[in-house]
């Protein structure tokens, strides 16, 4: 939908005697008029909505500004987090490589772990693949498990590659494992998982 179709959806919301305000360093507009009553008005929108993000009066106009003034500073914040996380997307490189092995904690009432591996890497996309794990009972209904590279359960999962791991559709994050290396072959610590009946 383009901006002109977007004004348009806007306007039939708004008071044609309205005057508006554009907010400087973000998407953000407000409305402000005086309704039959005369009393202060304002109805704002932000970033490409069509519906407003806010419809109200005031007791003065003073009021009216501040609400307007915190409108666009949250508007103003709001875009230059996004635009920070942009830039550090941007920034960022891949550091993983094939065989590196990440890691995955969830569970409602008991933690369940998945472990992945990857199989290849493409710029900043890694293709991985989960893991079968070895897991020992060390209590009631807990215990703790270690994963098994080149041991996969699952097919191959493309998945973009993030500051620390990457966030699965399926498990949601997975962190990076950073293994051990004894005797020049890679370890990794045990994991504790727990479940219920």
């Amino acid at each position: 939908m383009n901006n002109e179709t977007i004004e348009q959806i806007r306007q039939a919301s708004v008071p044609a005697k309205a005057r508006k305000f554009t907010c400087n360093g973000a998407d953000a507009v407000a409305y402000v008029y005086d309704d039959s009553r005369g009393r202060p008005c304002v109805i704002t929108f932000v970033g490409r909505a069509r519906k407003p993000s806010g419809r109200f009066y005031f007791r003065d106009e003073k009021s009216r500004e501040a609400y307007v003034r915190r409108v666009f500073d949250a508007a103003r914040e709001r875009a230059q987090y996004k635009a920070a996380r942009m830039a550090e997307k941007k920034a960022f490189v891949n550091p993983y490589k094939v065989g590196d092995v990440f890691r995955s904690s969830w569970g409602y009432d008991q933690t369940n772990i998945n472990y992945f591996e990857v199989v290849a890497v493409s710029g900043s996309m890694l293709t991985v693949r989960e893991l079968a794990q070895s897991s020992v009972e060390t209590g009631f209904m807990s215990g703790q498990c270690v994963p098994l590279p080149g041991k996969y359960i699952s097919e191959p999962t493309r998945v973009r590659a993030q500051d620390g791991g990457f966030r699965s559709p399926v498990f949601g994050r997975a962190y990076f494992v950073e293994p051990q290396i004894v005797g020049g072959i890679k370890t990794y610590g045990a994991s504790s998982w727990s479940s219920y009946a």
